[in-house]
């Protein structure tokens, strides 16, 4: 098992959209992806809603757990994402 500590950057914390990119990105993977939260909340990175639930605002910060092939490339990558700032245009 492979993992990442990150801190949530994005000034809006994870909304829809990066919870759509993340969870897109973690589609198909063979192993295991998990996102814990200090204090015990843990979710299987399988669902764009559970991830918003989380309630992650800038500066929080989560550790991202693979488990399964290449899974420090997978680690890396997922990790990447949820530390950007996600630079969406104004709506």
């Amino acid at each position: 098992m492979t993992s990442n500590t990150v801190t949530i950057q994005n000034q809006r914390g994870i909304h829809v959209r990066p919870a759509m990119l993340i969870v897109k990105a973690a589609q198909g993977y063979p192993g295991s992806i998990t996102v814990c939260r200090p204090g015990g909340i843990d979710i299987k990175l399988n669902s764009a809603l559970a991830l918003m639930a989380m309630a992650l605002h800038p500066g929080d910060t989560v550790t991202v757990c693979v488990n399964g092939p290449e899974e420090q490339q997978k680690c890396t990558e997922i990790s990447e994402l949820i530390a950007s700032t996600f630079d969406f245009p104004e709506a």
